[in-house]
């Protein structure tokens, strides 16, 4: 259930409320990179925002302004981060 929250890109405090436990139980949950949670919540929200950028690049080949602009920063993210 906490995967398919993250991967509708869920804020934690809802997704706490959605799922009936505290949000700092939660939080620490998903902090903590030996619980089972860390793993469900990040890659299915590091799944998500790949399937958006990718569907950006599509957009920006097909002339999308917008879509280019955001493609270029996240061009520019990727280079610092080298």
């Amino acid at each position: 259930m906490l995967a398919d929250l993250a991967s509708a890109l869920t804020p934690l405090p809802e997704a706490a409320t959605l799922l009936g436990v505290p949000e700092p139980v939660l939080r620490m949950a998903v902090e903590d990179e030996g619980d089972a949670a860390h793993a469900a919540y990040h890659n299915s929200k590091q799944q998500v925002l790949l399937d958006i950028r990718r569907a950006e690049i599509r957009m920006a080949r097909a002339g999308s302004p917008l879509a280019m602009q955001l493609v270029k920063e996240y061009v520019n993210q990727m280079e610092a981060a080298e």
